[in-house]
């Protein structure tokens, strides 16, 4: 039993991320996307919409998109969602407005 726990522990220590590499997983990401259909929660996360660049329909899909739990909830059917490719932040302009979501993890910002 002992024997177990310490093989599921070492196999376990090695899937967790750091912050770091977090942050760095998300850096490639991008999406450009007036919504039309959207999920609401972070878990099985996805925007689906045409992309005003290039008039094209769009969908940006992620599991277990973590860095989504303090924004999922702000998104609604006609905001533009931009997540530019190499930044760590997350923007939702909404009519008037534009929300900005730097990725935070463990107490701190990323840039």
């Amino acid at each position: 039993m002992l024997l177990c726990f310490f093989v599921t522990a070492a196999f376990s220590c090695d899937r967790v991320a750091t912050c770091v590499e977090a942050a760095e997983s998300r850096r490639d990401d991008y999406c450009n996307i007036i919504i039309d259909d959207f999920s609401d929660n972070e878990y099985r996360f996805y925007l689906k919409g045409r992309n005003p660049e290039t008039c094209g329909v769009n969908t940006f899909r992620r599991i277990n998109y973590l860095w989504g739990d303090p924004f999922v909830d702000k998104i609604a059917k006609g905001d533009t969602v931009v997540k530019k490719k190499g930044e760590l932040k997350f923007y939702i302009h909404k009519k008037g407005n534009t929300l900005s979501f730097p990725f935070q993890c463990g107490g701190e910002t990323f840039n």
